[in-house]
């Protein structure tokens, strides 16, 4: 019996070192693919942690650990909708989100969130480290006023805004009994985010996980209030809403002209955006990709314009479902981080990349059962 033991734990460790070394991979090929002239490496770590993490998930079919048939049976068309839309649009985002959602249930999600932690890190300073030393480009940027936006590596600014930003939820979320320290650490992330990439939804996101961290119990009975759980839950289809009536009506009139330039003129790229992009089933082409006629910041339009409806109707289900099952845990810190990430992609497209935005990984949720939580205690 002890022999058996000693086994499975040799075999849980394995599956659980695959599984981390496949989320290293994806960590670091999400950072190096937002720097310039690193693209072909980033795409080759995205392979070897897709190779891993499905090395990892085959291996517990075959051990039949964790996956009930009921769940596999449920995975398996999302799963072809993900490997048709990758034949169209060369892309495997759907396909990460579910190894990543498959695997949480060997590993659970705070230590995935914890690991994500430390690689980023690690990956975030030596791209400083690099640009410092001139050794890597750095996308800084110049505006009209002046100012300078530092990239310190980046390809843009917005995007080491959109890399600390994660840091930072995932430093909240991991410590959120460190109240003092938590505080003064969101307040220079604040700073940092305004001094150096000069990123503003960055710094206000922060500001609002700072207000929960000082009033926690009082945003806690907010949440759970009918009104305010109805628009957490339907979050991503309010998101998605709006986001395709500013890409219909564009910057036209008082109102929306305003926003527009309140927003960067982002109204404008999205409006451009749907008149050149054709709606389709499983996503386009690279040859009709959205991104050959605009620079597109938003992920709900990301979603229909590059993946397509089926993909779409994916994370919506999924994100309906996870807020359920959240609001059941009482897990409101997390429930909180999600709705502001998802917030956040209305002006940035991080929100559907789960190796950017690894808070998408509570999606795992809805594949745990009673049975799972037996098999691992």
């Amino acid at each position: 019996m002890k022999a058996v033991s000693v086994k499975s734990k040799k075999i849980t460790d394995l599956l659980r070192g695959l599984f981390f070394v496949g989320l290293a991979c994806f960590g670091i090929s999400g950072v190096f693919g937002f720097i310039d002239s690193f693209e072909t490496f980033s795409d080759i770590l995205s392979i070897a942690g897709i190779s891993f993490t499905t090395l990892s998930v085959v291996l517990n079919i075959v051990n039949k650990r964790l996956y009930g048939q009921r769940r596999l049976l449920l995975m398996i068309p999302i799963i072809l909708v993900a490997f048709l839309s990758y034949i169209i649009v060369r892309d495997f985002t759907v396909l990460k989100l579910l190894l990543i959602m498959l695997g949480s249930l060997v590993v659970p999600f705070k230590q995935i969130v914890s690991f994500d932690l430390k690689v980023r890190v690690a990956v975030v300073c030596l791209v400083m480290i690099l640009s410092a030393f001139a050794i890597i480009p750095s996308g800084d940027v110049l505006r009209a006023s002046g100012e300078v936006r530092h990239a310190l590596g980046f390809a843009h600014p917005n995007i080491l805004g959109m890399y600390i930003l994660i840091i930072v939820l995932e430093m909240n979320y991991l410590f959120l009994r460190h109240k003092k320290a938590l505080i003064v650490f969101n307040m220079l992330s604040i700073l940092f985010e305004l001094l150096v990439p000069n990123s503003r939804m960055p710094a206000v996101i922060i500001g609002a996980m700072m207000i929960y961290v000082l009033a926690r119990d009082l945003v806690n009975k907010i949440l759970v209030k009918k009104v305010v759980r109805w628009i957490v839950v339907g979050s991503f289809v309010i998101f998605s809403s709006v986001s395709i009536v500013f890409g219909v009506v564009g910057p036209s009139g008082e109102f929306f002209g305003g926003l527009n330039k309140i927003t960067s003129n982002r109204l404008n790229l999205y409006h451009k955006a749907m008149e050149t992009t054709d709606i389709t089933i499983l996503g386009n082409s690279k040859e009709n990709n959205v991104h050959n006629s605009v620079l597109l910041d938003n992920a709900y339009l990301e979603l229909l314009l590059t993946f397509g409806v089926l993909q779409m109707l994916i994370y919506l289900i999924f994100s309906v479902q996870t807020y359920r099952a959240l609001y059941e845990k009482k897990d409101y810190a997390l429930i909180l981080i999600l709705f502001l990430m998802g917030w956040f992609g209305l002006a940035e497209t991080a929100y559907i990349y789960v190796t950017v935005n690894i808070f998408l990984a509570s999606y795992g949720i809805l594949l745990t059962g009673k049975e799972n939580e037996n098999k691992r205690r």
